[in-house]
């Protein structure tokens, strides 16, 4: 990690406080353990990786991008994918906003919207998945809205799986992998699926970074359930009543339980965020 004295800044993301990004996943707990992890790693990533090529799936704000463009200190193009145009359109905003270069933010499901090739492309994958537990109706319903994000169907699976499938195509022969991985979704069975989806290529992997999140009290669920009300109210997609009725019931819900078993719609206090590196 960088010395204390020079420690990269966050970048800011004040553009996505505008009307037209509300449905855009904002930067969260994750997506600051991400930070962690690259800044963590910034001497392997600068000195031995020496990336030409960064690729970020499901970029959402841009942010894990625009973070790692400020800890390289040596040229390096930055490509971001999303399937929402709204979030490729606050990728490109986040990036100017602080001075970051960008090459493209482009639109697409995974990396269907790249020409792939048979020595690879990207010497770094960057990728925060939708990663929560959730029913199959559930992932279905999420789908183009901003719970598709976040909702990741049976094991928090659908979307990961889909995706390492697809990697051994777009990961140059000496690139390496940054995923994020919640402890449901099996971070072992994960590894075994990526080391045999790169023909054994991807067999290294460990774990940069974790972090427990606690169990909220009532008064920080009743918190959280205000601040999700108001923001359900502030967006402009067809689920809104959908999404009011969910944060109700299970809040609702909640308040018949012991504080243990709280929802798992409050996704952000599920236990054990990961950032694994494969290489």
């Amino acid at each position: 990690m960088q010395p204390m004295d020079i420690l990269t800044p966050t970048p800011t993301t004040h553009c996505l406080d505008r009307r037209e990004f509300s449905s855009v996943y904002p930067p969260a707990e994750d997506s600051f353990l991400f930070l962690d992890a690259l800044e963590k790693d910034v001497n392997f990533i600068r000195n031995c990786l020496k990336p030409a090529l960064s690729v970020e799936v499901g970029s959402g704000s841009g942010i894990i991008s625009a973070f790692l463009s400020k800890l390289l200190d040596h040229t390096c193009a930055y490509l971001c994918i999303d399937i929402a145009f709204q979030a490729c359109v606050a990728t490109k905003q986040v990036f100017r906003e602080n001075d970051a270069k960008l090459l493209d933010s482009i639109c697409g499901d995974l990396f269907s919207s790249l020409r792939l090739s048979s020595v690879g492309l990207a010497d770094i994958i960057l990728f925060n998945p939708p990663y929560v537990p959730t029913e199959e109706n559930e992932f279905s319903e999420a789908r183009s809205t901003l719970s598709a994000a976040w909702a990741g169907g049976s094991k928090g699976r659908i979307v990961i799986d889909r995706f390492i499938k697809q990697i051994d195509t777009v990961l140059s022969k000496s690139g390496v992998l940054y995923i994020l991985l919640l402890r449901e979704n099996d971070p072992d069975e994960v590894a075994d699926l990526i080391k045999s989806a790169t023909n054994g290529r991807l067999s290294r992997s460990k774990c940069v970074v974790q972090r427990r999140c606690d169990m909220p009290t009532r008064l920080q669920s009743l918190e959280l359930f205000r601040s999700l009300v108001k923001y359900i109210r502030s967006l402009e997609h067809t689920d809104q009543k959908y999404l009011l009725s969910r944060v109700k019931s299970e809040f609702r819900k909640s308040n018949e339980k012991n504080d243990d078993e709280y929802s798992e719609f409050l996704y952000e206090v599920r236990l054990y965020l990961l950032i694994l590196h494969f290489c």
